[in-house]
């Protein structure tokens, strides 16, 4: 469980950003830089936090329908990757795309190559 200071930060940093449109990893380093209390550990710690709830949003958002607040809390109870049937494509869902299967992914990939 994550500690009362990290969560209320990670909270506090997912409320702004929502409103932003800068990138995740200028927003987090504007945001520890005008928060000096923060030290390196804990910067580790909400970083990682920040962006594996960013990874998974699409998940988060279909499994827990409440606020930031309890979406964090779902993100500390709960292993997205439990949620992901296919191991080997993961990385697709977690961008919030559906999984493709490997044959059309080739397909595709095949016909990007050969328009450049």
């Amino acid at each position: 469980m994550l500690k009362t200071f990290r969560k209320n930060h990670i909270i506090s940093i997912l409320n702004e950003f929502s409103k932003r449109e800068a990138p995740i990893d200028f927003f987090l380093h504007q945001y520890f830089k005008s928060h000096h209390a923060i030290g390196s550990h804990d910067r580790k710690e909400i970083s990682e936090f920040v962006y594996q709830y960013i990874r998974w949003q699409a998940l988060i958002c279909d499994q827990c329908k409440g606020s930031i607040e309890e979406k964090v809390l779902w993100l500390c109870t709960h292993d997205p990757l439990s949620f992901v049937d296919d191991k080997k494509n993961a990385d697709l869902l977690i961008c919030g795309i559906q999984t493709l299967s490997s044959t059309v992914l080739n397909k595709k990939t095949m016909l990007v190559c050969l328009e450049n």
